[in-house]
């Protein structure tokens, strides 16, 4: 059950990265990879602040939320760049 997230992640993260580019709307995933960026510099902080079992959840959401996500945006975001488009 709990390996559902890392995948919804990921096609999360690939449909962010492509389909705005492809319909001339790439400020919206510019802003989405800046968000994980910003979320993800957030845990690590409160990985490295929070002691104990606490610091292990951030280190599992910043590994298999974070980074699958992050990935796959930059993936759909190079696929959309790839396939010829319409002007926009």
């Amino acid at each position: 059950m709990l390996m559902i997230i890392p995948f919804a992640a990921f096609l999360i993260g690939l449909l962010l990265g492509y389909l705005p580019l492809r319909s001339c709307y790439g400020e919206v995933t510019w802003a989405f990879i800046a968000s994980l960026i910003g979320f993800g510099a957030w845990l690590l902080f409160k990985e490295l602040t929070v002691p104990g079992l606490d610091g292990v959840m951030y280190t599992l959401l910043g590994l298999f939320v974070v980074t699958p996500s992050l990935i796959a945006t930059l993936i759909g975001a190079a696929l959309a760049h790839l396939r010829p488009r319409e002007m926009c």
